[in-house]
């Protein structure tokens, strides 16, 4: 992709980003470290969840994240997980919001966004569509949390 879809979603809101993320995998701890970025956008697709992690050890990892982008002070924001043809998000999904309630940090529930037939591009990525709509939600609540500041 280029620009990524992490670098269109901030551009839509206004912002530069730089996207760490590849191939289903993140190197978010040397991420969160690595610049001066002011706020940090943690997303987690279907790849990433789907390899026997249960929600209490990824609401663990994520509290982590939290907290250390925090302590370098950084603004956060979590996003659930789209919704995955036949994959069960939902309690990882609850996992992620359940972890910004208690970090006090902003939460876009991708999961709750309009979803219909032809939504998902091959029965589990977002199609184009879905894909605008997630990008575009995400787009304002970055925008939202600078406006706040």
């Amino acid at each position: 992709w280029d620009p990524s879809p992490v670098e269109h979603m901030a551009a839509l809101a206004g912002f530069t980003a730089l996207d760490y993320s590849s191939d289903g995998a993140s190197s978010a701890d040397a991420a969160i470290r690595a610049d001066a970025s002011q706020l940090v956008v943690i997303r987690y697709g279907v790849a990433d969840t789907v390899h026997g992690l249960a929600p209490a050890q990824f609401a663990a990892h994520i509290a982590r994240l939290v907290d250390e982008a925090r302590a370098l002070g950084k603004r956060v924001l979590l996003t659930g997980l789209t919704h995955a043809g036949d994959v069960d998000t939902a309690p990882l999904d609850a996992a992620m919001r359940d972890c910004a309630v208690r970090a006090g940090v902003t939460f876009v529930d991708v999961h709750a966004l309009p979803f219909g037939p032809g939504d998902l591009a091959d029965g589990i990525h977002p199609a184009e569509g879905y894909s605008r709509r997630v990008g575009e939600a995400i787009a304002a609540a970055i925008a939202a949390i600078f406006r706040a500041q």
